[in-house]
């Protein structure tokens, strides 16, 4: 490692950091790879033009995954009313993941950020997110290399595929779920990611 390798890597860091900063206050608690692409255009035959959200639907999912979504409640799960641990809370979660995983060795393949409900999911391109149990600055951020996930196969409009792991770090729904929701969580997140997944093509 360079003399300059840590001070550059600190740079590009705190640049992230930044443009994590302004995204976050413009799009809320979810924070997409390509926020700005939400919808495309396309020309009408009539002359005009219309818009539309490029989707994508599941491909086959696997018995286990079939039966989580089947049992999933369809209540959203609340945030817990207790404060959590600043990591793993609405407010700071995506600026602590993102961050953490900008210093990792390896092309996470960031997807975005989602908070609508709790606790906070990532998704990342691939099997990518079983990757992070090696990262150290996901460790250090939150305490635990190991991780909740899921993986969805989705097929885009344009007939390409993509494979998404949605995964939240272990240990997060003990401090932002209350205990009678706790076992909605994993339901929950197959839920929020098959939402979710028509912005994965974008």
């Amino acid at each position: 490692m360079t003399p300059t390798s840590w001070p550059r890597r600190l740079w590009l860091v705190g640049l992230a950091l930044i443009l994590t900063v302004v995204l976050f206050a413009a799009y809320g608690h979810r924070l997409p790879a390509h926020p700005e692409a939400t919808e495309s255009e396309e020309a009408d035959p009539g002359g005009g033009a219309h818009h539309r959200t490029r989707l994508a639907t599941p491909l086959t999912e696997d018995p286990g995954l079939t039966a989580v979504l089947a049992r999933a409640s369809s209540e959203p799960v609340t945030w817990a009313g207790s404060p959590a641990p600043r990591e793993f809370s609405r407010e700071a979660f995506p600026f602590t993941a993102i961050g953490a995983l900008l210093t990792c060795d390896f092309d996470v393949g960031l997807v975005g950020v989602e908070c609508d409900e709790a606790p906070c999911i990532i998704a990342l391109n691939g099997a990518r997110g079983m990757g992070v149990s090696s990262c150290r600055g996901w460790t250090d951020s939150f305490g635990s290399q190991y991780v909740d996930s899921l993986t969805f196969d989705v097929t885009c409009d344009d007939g390409s595929t993509r494979s998404v792991t949605v995964l939240t770090p272990s240990g997060a729904t003990n401090y932002t779920v209350s205990p009678q929701r706790q076992e909605d969580v994993t339901g929950r997140m197959a839920v929020r990611a098959k939402q979710w997944s028509a912005e994965w093509c974008l």
